[in-house]
């Protein structure tokens, strides 16, 4: 394999091998198909004609010869017509319409000259139909055939004047139109010719170059239309990659997409995406579509063995308008088996390396253009975009998961000396250690109660480490009756609230007993925190109502008191970890700050959520939300 690129193997903005058929041609079939209607009228009227000069005009004229080409038009327009059908389904190719146009007109033209001969020949007012006939010969063919039926205008009605002058062939005479014989007359003839010809010239001249003229017009305005689209569809394609980038961090599911809207706006068979390995040596492959299986396999891309890839991991945009006369690739037999003959490959980059190639492939030679080089380097730079996403998230991961194996590693070797110290201490306040003065106790019962909070501390953390750690994996939930865990707590709350005198009641309006996907574990978790600080922060003679209900297929569960309420101010950040409330500080001290964080990581872990309203004073409504197992099955479905 040649190191070195030919000139053949990058072009830059090649126009493709294939040119968009002309807008005369592309017209033609509807044209032939006016003409064909148009020429039922003239079959017609022909035959009336014929039959009424006599009778209304009292003109002598050779009637059955004139319906008999009145007749014959019409035949061979319903051949036309048939035939028409066919050709518009079978024929692959515009030239072959044209042929069958062509045909069409060079029969239309004899039928003229016989209408002419038979209606007087050079003397006929017919002759004028030539000049309709060349003037719709001229809108719908090109230029040179237009000229071609020009020609064969000339040669019939010189022919037939000729012919009749030289008396070859008979002339027939409209007595009562035109009696003198001014077809043997020479001036008159030469006269007659050179205005025919003249005029038909000038006709086909002028005709042609107008409608040449506005054709080219109307596809310069077709090419535009045809541009601006493009470059709606390209502009819609980065927008729904850049939504896909921001709106996920899942990396196999944006770059998917990526490779699908770039094939199927660039208009190309197959796209993929290749990333490099931690080698450094060769690119694997991540994201294909339209690629067949056996293409996938056929081999590692080695970028000491690949320069096409080599120099788009350089940052270089690389077009490869046929694959066969390009010594970039390093399985170019590959391509050639698989269909495809020009390939557009670009870098996807970060900000400090290049991770890998995004190619398109099509199966036309220079199918690409600078703008869809352009368009690929845009879609590649979003690729780079989601690829730094995710490596920044799951480096977050990472960082959170060691986070959390420290926190439950230094809370757990914490919990045994704490427990150890609160049991001592118990034993002083409870005399073991003999009688303790005034002094003493109130030190112990101080150390107790900071010992108390420690516990307290160290529990919340190990509950709020293990929910993360069990959100990442892929914990096993159960089916679990939410009326039952929410008896238990509100029930493990009915003396604390008693000896508050505050009102405890619980009301259960789901008849359906609803079932969610959880653990009893963490419900009981999160209904413990929520009636805990709603017992906890109610002044006395308060109350607190629990209510269990369904709708719509999900379980609601509402935790409302009367108690002293969040301010404002504190709401944004009332599910921060270690924060807590400035009223809440101010009616007590103790408090993590990690009951609420806890509530909702286990809620979203559960696939609910959970809503608060409150206001300063006037108490405070929280809402847990979590679906039910129906429907979940619903939604499976």
């Amino acid at each position: 394999m040649r190191a070195n690129p030919t000139s053949a193997d990058v072009v830059k903005g090649s126009p493709p091998p294939w040119r968009r058929s002309s807008l005369v041609e592309a017209e033609l079939p509807d044209n032939v198909g006016l003409l064909i209607s148009l020429r039922w009228w003239a079959a017609l009227g022909v035959i009336v004609v014929a039959l009424l000069l006599k009778p209304l005009l009292r003109i002598e004229a050779p009637t059955g010869r004139l319906v008999i080409v009145g007749a014959s038009l019409f035949l061979y327009n319903l051949v036309f017509w048939l035939v028409r059908r066919s050709v518009l389904v079978h024929a692959a190719r515009a030239a072959a319409y044209q042929r069958f146009a062509i045909g069409q007109m060079a029969l239309d033209w004899i039928a003229t000259i016989l209408l002419i001969h038979y209606s007087g020949g050079i003397e006929s007012p017919a002759i004028l139909f030539f000049f309709f006939h060349l003037v719709i010969a001229c809108i719908l063919f090109q230029p040179r055939v237009a000229a071609g039926f020009c020609a064969f205008a000339l040669i019939l009605v010189y022919g037939l004047a000729g012919l009749e002058y030289l008396s070859i062939l008979p002339h027939y005479t409209l007595s009562g139109f035109m009696d003198a014989p001014l077809y043997r007359n020479g001036l008159y003839v030469v006269g007659r010719l050179l205005f025919f010809g003249f005029t038909a010239v000038f006709i086909t001249y002028l005709v042609t170059n107008v409608a040449r003229h506005l054709n080219k017009r109307v596809e310069q305005v077709m090419d535009l239309s045809e541009s601006l689209q493009q470059a709606t569809n390209q502009l819609q394609a980065l927008n729904r990659s850049a939504r896909a980038v921001t709106a996920s961090l899942q990396l196999n599911k944006v770059l998917n997409l990526l490779a699908q809207n770039t094939a199927e706006v660039m208009n190309v068979r197959a796209c993929s995406i290749r990333l490099l390995d931690p080698t450094g040596k060769k690119l694997e492959t991540l994201v294909v579509y339209g690629l067949s299986q056996a293409y996938i396999n056929k081999g590692p891309i080695l970028l000491e063995n690949s320069p096409h890839d080599r120099r788009a991991m350089e940052g270089v945009v690389v077009n490869i308008p046929d694959v066969s006369q390009s010594s970039l690739l390093q399985y170019p037999e590959w391509a050639q088996q698989e269909g495809y003959y020009s390939m557009l490959s670009a870098p996807i980059s970060g900000k400090d390396q290049p991770f890998g190639v995004l190619r398109a492939y099509s199966e036309e030679k220079n199918h690409f253009t600078e703008n869809d080089e352009r368009f690929l380097a845009a879609i590649a730079a979003q690729g780079g975009i989601a690829i730094e996403n995710a490596m920044a998230y799951q480096a977050v991961e990472e960082l959170e998961e060691t986070k959390s194996a420290f926190v439950r590693t230094f809370t757990h070797e914490l919990r045994s000396p704490v427990g150890v110290i609160h049991s001592l201490l118990r034993n002083l306040t409870d005399g073991y250690a003999g009688e303790l003065t005034a002094l003493q106790r109130d030190l112990i019962e101080r150390a107790l109660r900071r010992s108390n909070f420690l516990q307290e501390l160290i529990d919340d953390l190990l509950d709020l480490s293990v929910g993360k750690l069990q959100k990442r994996s892929a914990e096993s939930l159960q089916v679990v009756t939410v009326k039952e865990i929410l008896q238990r707590v509100a029930h493990r709350f009915e003396i604390p609230a008693r000896e508050k005198s505050l009102e405890l009641r619980f009301e259960d309006r789901d008849e359906a007993g609803s079932r969610v996907l959880a653990t009893p574990e963490g419900l009981d978790l999160i209904f413990n925190n929520l009636i805990s600080n709603a017992v906890k922060y109610t002044p006395t003679g308060g109350s607190v109502s629990v209510r269990l209900s369904n709708r719509d297929n999900q379980v609601c569960v509402e935790v409302e008191d009367t108690g002293i309420g969040i301010p404002e101010e504190a709401m944004p950040h009332l599910f921060t970890e270690f924060y807590r409330a400035p009223n809440a500080k101010e009616l007590q001290d103790k408090g993590t700050g990690l009951g609420l964080a806890i509530v909702r990581d286990t809620v979203t872990r559960f696939g609910g959520s959970v809503t608060v309203q409150s206001q300063a004073g006037r108490g405070t409504r929280f809402e847990v939300v979590l679906p039910t197992t129906e429907q979940k099955t619903s939604e499976a479905a």
